[in-house]
């Protein structure tokens, strides 16, 4: 008699989890947060290198109590200011790591996929100085924000997990994770972001109409999803493909962005430096 399948756990279960920090990083933040007159900047730089610290520094700055009445932040200094010192100790003494909450088979899962997140952040950063500066602090956090739909599959998933997506691309394993457990990272982080009180802008997997006809938004989605295929090469080993004087595949989102000899040499000079 063949095994009895489990039945798949509704994938809205990951939406309860609350994303581990990486515990260097909160070291880091907290060191200077404690430091006598710090410097606003330098915390934002050591933050922006956690998707999980920002998402829970912009949900406390853009929460009803310290928000009403207010825009929706889109940076992490101007939360940083909002929240001002005091809160923002607290915020960080409060926040949970992997070690202290996450099975350690895990880990290394979270980290491969807030990696990834990282990685996308800074390449979108580049292309957006190049392309369109006004949108570089936007386009570095929305690209951020990409790896959180997979970070939620670890927590929800666990050694399924594990067991899937070892030795797979990340194509393969996102197809995998839709067919065999109705898992959609896009849609799940999507809805995760929105419920944490992320601006709509920052959330470029969002299809809805509504997002669909913002059209700065629109300008960071290209960038990212140019970021993506940049780093998706540089994981399959074939970031010289995208080499200077190489013909870009057809569909390459790279071609949208209509760039100019000096300025695609540039990119992927910076591109390459930040990959390898």
């Amino acid at each position: 008699m063949a095994p009895t399948k489990l039945p798949v756990k509704p994938a809205t279960q990951a939406l309860s989890f609350t994303i581990p920090t990486n515990p260097t990083a909160l070291i880091q933040c907290t060191n200077i947060v404690q430091e006598p007159n710090f410097r606003v900047n330098q915390l934002a730089l050591a933050i922006r290198e956690d998707p999980a610290i920002v998402l829970d520094l912009f949900h406390q700055a853009n929460s009803v109590d310290l928000g009403a009445g207010r825009q929706p932040l889109f940076s992490i200094d101007a939360a940083i200011t909002r929240l001002g010192d005091e809160l923002m100790y607290k915020l960080l003494k409060n926040l949970k790591t992997t070690e202290d909450s996450t099975p350690p088979e895990l880990i290394p899962w979270i980290e491969i996929n807030r990696e990834r997140g990282r990685k996308i952040a800074h390449v979108s950063a580049i292309l957006a100085d190049i392309c369109n500066r006004t949108a570089t602090n936007e386009a570095y956090l929305a690209g951020l924000f990409c790896c959180v739909g997979e970070i939620l599959a670890v927590l929800h998933l666990g050694a399924e997990y594990v067991q899937v997506a070892s030795g797979i691309s990340n194509a393969a394993l996102q197809y995998k994770l839709v067919q065999d457990f109705k898992f959609d990272t896009h849609a799940i982080g999507v809805q995760y972001l929105h419920r944490r009180g992320i601006p709509a802008s920052l959330i470029i997997r969002d299809e809805s109409e509504t997002a669909s006809r913002d059209r700065r938004r629109s300008t960071i989605k290209v960038l990212i999803h140019a970021a993506e295929e940049f780093v998706e090469a540089a994981e399959r080993g074939r970031l010289g493909s995208y080499a200077p004087g190489k013909n870009l595949p057809s569909q390459s989102k790279l071609r949208v962005l209509q760039l100019q000899g000096n300025q695609y040499e540039n990119i992927f000079a910076q591109v390459k430096a930040t990959l390898q």
